[in-house]
C-alpha cells in the first residue's frame, strides 16, 4: 500500500478477492506465525532489559501483527475472525512454550563477583516458601550470599498462608535486627513493609516468585548477592506509603479493571510464566462497560468521570517497564491518580502504544496529585493494594504517610540525591 501511494496508483489497483471469504482461513496462520515470531523475540528480551527498551521489544510484536492482520483483510483473503483465532492461537503457543522451555531461567542466576565480604550484626530474612523454583532457588542464594559476605547466620521466618510475613517481621524487630530482608513477591513485600513503617529498621528487598513492583521501580538489585551487597554497602532511602483502610501501600492500590485482571489470572500460570500471565486476565474485562465514579483530592468537591479504573500509586511503573504515572516519586509526600477512561475495546491500543512509548501524556487517560484520595463509584468493584485483592467495595480512599519506610537501596549519583532527611549512608556493622 505504501508502494503503491507513492506512486500515485492509489489502493484500488491492488488485487481483491471477488468470491466469497473461505472458511478454511480460520485461524489466520499469517497472523498467527508473525504474532509467534516477534513474540517469541519479547519473551526473550523484555526480562533482559529495562525502562524504554522494553516499549522497543514488545512494539515490533503488536505493530507487525496489526499490519500484517489488517493487510490480510484488507485484501479480502481473512475474515476479523480469522485473524482474531491467529493471534488467540499465537498467545497460547506462546504461553505453552515459555511455560515448559523457561527460557528466561539464567536470570534467577547470581552474580557473585559483586559481593563484598564484611563481618557485621545478625539480620533477618523473612521468605515466602514459594513451590515456584525461582523462589526456592533465590532463597537459597540469598542463605549463600549472606555467609559469602561474612554476616552470622540470619534469623530465619518464613511466611504461611494465614500470615504472609507482618507477625515475622515483628518477631525480626522485636529480636533487634536493623536489616529486614524480604523475600518474596509483592504481598511478601508489603506485609514486611507494613510492619516497618515508623520504624527504625530498613527493609531490603530480595525479588523472587512472580515479581515485585517496588524493586522493579526502585531498581533494586534482582539477584540476592547484590540484595545482600545493597544492605551492606549502599544507603538507606526513606519512603512515603500510602495508607488504605488501615493498610499500608508501597507500590499502587486501585478498584474496577487491574483488580479484574489480578482476580482471573490463574495463580498457576502467573508462577510459570510471571507477569506476562496478566494478558489472560486483561482480555477477559477489555470489553466490560465502564463504571461511574466520583472523585475528591484533598476535600475539594468532587469530580465525576466514566472510567475502566481508578489506580493511587506511590511510583508509576506496572509491569513490562509501562510508565503509567510518568510524575509519581515515593518520597514527594504526595500519592499519584490516574484514571483510565477508554469507552470501547479498540480504545485501549492507543492508550497502551502512549505507555509503551513513554509518551508524557496519554489519551483516554487523566493524572492527578494529591495527599487524600476519596473514589466512590456506583456499584461495587473488585479492589487491590500491591498486587493483592482485598474485599470488593464501591469506596476507596487513600491517603499518604511521608518518610514512614527506610528501604535498602543502591548508591545513587550524586544528582539523585535530594535532601539530607530522605538519605542516609548504611550504618557500619558491629564487629561479631
Amino acid at each position: 500500500m505504501a508502494i503503491a501511494g507513492s506512486i500515485r496508483e492509489g489502493a484500488s489497483s491492488l488485487p481483491r478477492k471477488e468470491y466469497d471469504l473461505p472458511t478454511s482461513a480460520f485461524p489466520s496462520g499469517h497472523t498467527a506465525a508473525t504474532l509467534c515470531l516477534y513474540g517469541a523475540l519479547a519473551v526473550l528480551v523484555v526480562p533482559r532489559v529495562r525502562g524504554r527498551w522494553r516499549g522497543l521489544a514488545v512494539a515490533p510484536a503488536v505493530l507487525m501483527t496489526v499490519l500484517v492482520g489488517w493487510s490480510r483483510m484488507y485484501r479480502g483473503e481473512h475474515h476479523p475472525l480469522d485473524v482474531a483465532g491467529g493471534i488467540l492461537l499465537a498467545l497460547l503457543w506462546l504461553a505453552a512454550v515459555t511455560f515448559a522451555l523457561r527460557p528466561n531461567a539464567d536470570l534467577d542466576e547470581p552474580d557473585p563477583s559483586q559481593v563484598q565480604t564484611s563481618p557485621g550484626m545478625r539480620p533477618a530474612v523473612v521468605a515466602n516458601p514459594a513451590k515456584a523454583a525461582g523462589a526456592v532457588r533465590s532463597q537459597r542464594e540469598l542463605r549463600a550470599a549472606l555467609a559469602s559476605a561474612g554476616w552470622p547466620e540470619p534469623l530465619w521466618l518464613e511466611t504461611t498462608r494465614e500470615d504472609p510475613g507482618g507477625g515475622q517481621t515483628r518477631q525480626a524487630v522485636q529480636a533487634g535486627a536493623e536489616v529486614v530482608f524480604a523475600s518474596g513477591g509483592d504481598g511478601t513485600v508489603t506485609a514486611c513493609a507494613s510492619e516497618l513503617v515508623g520504624t527504625e529498621t530498613a527493609l531490603a528487598v530480595v525479588p523472587a516468585g512472580t515479581g515485585n513492583l517496588l524493586a522493579a521501580n526502585l531498581k533494586l538489585p534482582a539477584h540476592p548477592a547484590d540484595a545482600v551487597t545493597t544492605a551492606l554497602s549502599g544507603i538507606r532511602r526513606r519512603l512515603d506509603v500510602g495508607v488504605l483502610e488501615g493498610r499500608y501501600f508501597t507500590v499502587m492500590a486501585g478498584l474496577g479493571f487491574d483488580a479484574q485482571m489480578l482476580r482471573d489470572t490463574p495463580e498457576t500460570l502467573k508462577a510459570r510464566l510471571g507477569w506476562p500471565a496478566y494478558v489472560i486476565g486483561a482480555v477477559r474485562h477489555l470489553c466490560e462497560t465502564p463504571m461511574h465514579v466520583s472523585i475528591s483530592l484533598d476535600g475539594a468537591p468532587p469530580f465525576t468521570r466514566r472510567a475502566r479504573s481508578v489506580l493511587v500509586g506511590n511510583v508509576g511503573e506496572l509491569r513490562a517497564g509501562l510508565r503509567l504515572l510518568p510524575d509519581a516519586r515515593p518520597d514527594d509526600g504526595v500519592l499519584d491518580v490516574a484514571v483510565l477512561m477508554p469507552p470501547r475495546r479498540r480504545s485501549w491500543l492507543p492508550l497502551a502504544w502512549s505507555l509503551i512509548w513513554h509518551r508524557p501524556t496519554a489519551p483516554l487517560m487523566e493524572t492527578f496529585q494529591a495527599r487524600q484520595v476519596r473514589i466512590v463509584s456506583d456499584q461495587q468493584q473488585p479492589r487491590e493494594f500491591d498486587g493483592d485483592l482485598i474485599e470488593p467495595s464501591h469506596i476507596l480512599t487513600a491517603t499518604v504517610r511521608p518518610a514512614a519506610l527506610w528501604l535498602c537501596v543502591p548508591r545513587p549519583r550524586s544528582a539523585d540525591i535530594t535532601t539530607s532527611s530522605e538519605i542516609a549512608v548504611a550504618p557500619a556493622m558491629p564487629q561479631v
